[in-house]
């Protein structure tokens, strides 16, 4: 049988053929693009939500003890590591100057030990409301946590 031979609805398909796999092909090629989209998000959330956590648990900590203790800034600084990477330049110094700040009132602690343990009180007082000034900083972060990272944690735009 030659192809002028073949019955009409077979010469249509071998014409359409290619196009429909073609087509077939596109939407498999399509989905998998949604779906490295998705996964991307959820990556970038779940990296985000490690550097919300390690400010929240600084925050937490701050506003139970009082006094940053080196164990808590070293935590928060491994938790908040890559965070200019993840987040506007904004944010990212933010939570920087957190980091310095906590960094100062811990030394701030040291100075204050140093000086009770030593009987120099000359420059107690100001010490102790450096370290006030800062940790107050740090729980007053925590009526700004949930504003300053929800943009970047709200996965109902990816869904």
């Amino acid at each position: 049988m030659t192809r002028n031979e073949l019955p009409q609805w077979l010469v249509i398909l071998q014409a359409l053929g290619p196009s429909i796999i073609g087509a077939a092909v596109a939407y498999v090629a399509w989905r998998q693009w949604i779906t490295a989209h998705y996964k991307l998000r959820l990556d970038l959330f779940e990296r985000r939500y490690k550097v919300y956590q390690a400010l929240q648990t600084l925050v937490h900590k701050v506003a139970i003890h009082g006094p940053v203790k080196a164990g808590d800034l070293q935590e928060f600084a491994a938790g908040i590591d890559g965070a200019e990477f993840l987040f506007p330049e904004e944010l990212a110094k933010h939570l920087r100057k957190i980091q310095s700040m906590c960094g100062d009132a811990a030394h701030a602690r040291l100075r204050i030990s140093y000086r009770q343990i030593h009987g120099d009180d000359g420059r107690l007082e100001g010490l102790l409301d450096e370290e006030d000034a800062v940790l107050e900083y740090v729980r007053d972060e925590q009526r700004h946590l949930l504003r300053d990272f929800k943009n970047h944690l709200d996965l109902s735009k990816a869904i």
